[in-house]
């Protein structure tokens, strides 16, 4: 990771959607935007503020879908 990317990992230009989880609904999945060792950063974030980020079982469906293919990918 760049060291202008290092100061605020949340700059959205740095991170972009993963291709074929653009359903989620209580999670977002990204992937950094970069070459060599950086472009293997994934990011998983819980994205259900009206219940204080509360996990469901569908929560929890798709956090492991993401985490399977992060960790396939």
């Amino acid at each position: 990771m760049s060291e202008s990317s290092a100061a605020n990992p949340f700059d959205p230009s740095q991170w972009a959607g993963v291709d074929g989880f653009d359903n989620l609904t209580d999670i977002t999945y990204h992937r950094h935007v970069g070459e060599g060792r950086a472009n293997g950063i994934v990011r998983i974030a819980f994205n259900r503020p009206e219940v204080r980020n509360a996990f469901r079982p569908h929560t929890v469906d798709e956090l492991y879908r993401t985490l399977d293919h992060a960790r396939r990918s």
